[in-house]
């Protein structure tokens, strides 16, 4: 499921991006979410996110959280994070080798 935008921000996060998020509403509650920003402000809590209090944003803070990320969602079968992963390696194999050919093809298929 894509709550309120959760698995598509998860997605960003695992590209590296930084997610702006509200943590003023959350409740406390780990049983009622009403927000893709009350589940990213409990994983904050948990220790499985990093937030920054003066950006507002919320990053996955290092490669073996992001990896338990990648592996629950693919066990969910959120198929879009192993498609944008393999895409990212990819063009990162492409960028290193400096095949500009794939890296232009890469950059105009999205």
């Amino acid at each position: 499921m894509n709550f309120d935008g959760l698995k598509d921000s998860i997605i960003a996060m695992l590209g590296g991006e930084k997610i702006k998020i509200r943590i003023a509403r959350f409740q406390n509650d780990i049983t009622s979410f009403k927000s893709r920003d009350d589940v990213l402000t409990l994983l904050i809590h948990l220790g499985y996110l990093t937030y920054n209090d003066q950006t507002g944003q919320v990053t996955i803070p290092n490669l073996e959280i992001a990896g338990a990320f990648q592996n629950a969602a693919e066990g969910d079968g959120w198929r879009e994070i192993e498609t944008a992963l393999a895409a990212s390696d990819s063009l990162l194999q492409a960028t290193v080798n400096g095949d500009c050919a794939a890296v232009e093809k890469a950059h105009l298929c999205h």
